[in-house]
């Protein structure tokens, strides 16, 4: 008898086992076995259901527990979500969600919430298709508070950058009037960038020369409203994933 077959032994084994009266503990410690037993005979089309009934009777356990079982294990739930398919992960954990919303501690619905968000992100990216990418980018964005203000500085780095005055006439895409601020012509052109960011009226004046500006500053516009409104727009669907 070689190795696999004494693994199916012991996956019927289990699957009986399952099948008698057993604390939910001890139910959730047998469905890690068997995803464990199926992934090493490369049955991974399986395991998806299995982690389903892992994860309620962890839960289940979590809830009767009197004494030492009576957190989710997070590290563990970490792990199981990232074997299975980028295309499987975030059904996965909306089923997570759905269920430890009746019930569990705020800190694992927390956590979940960002699991979500960083599957869906993941997911996206793997497609290659430059709007998933893009999309992909753009929930990056607003995963967090951090990484919205870092994104946003980066855009408006971009844009000052792009927004500083060349020698050369001929390659000039914006005609820009400043005020003066200072007469130091770095800070005086950071000055009136965040004028502009910060929409505050003053003589900064800047005008395109052709099509390409146009497009420049309408996406230079958009891509500051995309970064706010998506930050809220996923903030609200957390807050109604809680409902």
């Amino acid at each position: 008898m070689d190795k696999d077959d004494v693994k199916r032994k012991f996956i019927l084994a289990i699957e009986l086992a399952l099948k008698t009266k057993c604390t939910y503990a001890k139910k959730s410690n047998l469905l890690l076995n068997l995803i464990s037993l199926n992934i090493d005979l490369g049955r991974n089309d399986r395991i998806y259901k299995i982690m389903k009934s892992y994860f309620f009777f962890h839960l289940k356990a979590v809830k009767h527990s009197a004494h030492g079982y009576d957190k989710v294990n997070l590290a563990k739930l970490n792990d199981l979500i990232d074997l299975l398919p980028l295309s499987q992960r975030v059904s996965f954990v909306d089923y997570c969600i759905t269920i430890v919303k009746l019930n569990h501690t705020e800190e694992t619905f927390d956590w979940l919430l960002n699991k979500r968000h960083e599957c869906r992100i993941k997911f996206l990216w793997n497609e290659k298709r430059v709007c998933a990418r893009m999309l992909s980018i753009l929930l990056l964005a607003s995963f967090n508070i951090r990484n919205l203000i870092l994104a946003i500085i980066i855009t408006f780095v971009a844009i000052s950058l792009v927004l500083v005055p060349t020698p050369y006439e001929k390659l000039a895409v914006f005609e820009i009037s400043y005020h003066n601020y200072t007469t130091n012509q770095f800070f005086n052109h950071i000055a009136n960038m965040l004028t502009l960011f910060l929409d505050i009226d003053n003589d900064l004046k800047v005008d395109g020369t052709g099509f390409i500006s146009v497009v420049i500053l309408v996406l230079a516009k958009l891509a500051y409203i995309l970064l706010i409104v998506n930050f809220i727009y996923l903030r609200l669907i957390d807050k109604l994933s809680v409902k």
